[in-house]
């Protein structure tokens, strides 16, 4: 679910207006049901702003490069482990591997 919600806000993200000030939602055309289940989404992803830019703003704080990122790991792992998400993680070090869903179709 959370995995759904980030990435059609990503995908609305991309579609808005050049001021950001709306999205241009008339570029689509959905079924009633379809338009529901887009608002419902697109709502849920609104309510996780504040989360997700204090996420992005906390990644953006300690730059890191290359193999040596021990705190954007650290902040996966806190982050995972808050959306009781199950992972493993130290894979080539630094690395995660987080698994979202049931592994049925459909698989993202």
């Amino acid at each position: 679910m959370i995995l759904t919600i980030l990435v059609t806000a990503l995908s609305w993200v991309a579609l808005a207006s050049p001021d950001g000030s709306k999205l241009e939602a008339s570029r689509f055309s959905m079924s009633e049901a379809q338009s529901s289940a887009a608002a419902m989404t697109i709502r849920a992803a609104l309510e996780l702003t504040e989360w997700t830019t204090a996420l992005r703003r906390e990644l953006h704080t300690c730059p890191e490069l290359l193999y040596d990122l021990d705190k954007t790991s650290d902040l996966v792992r806190r982050t995972l482990e808050e959306l009781r998400i199950p992972f493993d993680s130290h894979i080539a070090q630094t690395g995660i591997v987080a698994t979202i869903g049931t592994g049925r179709s459909p698989c993202v």
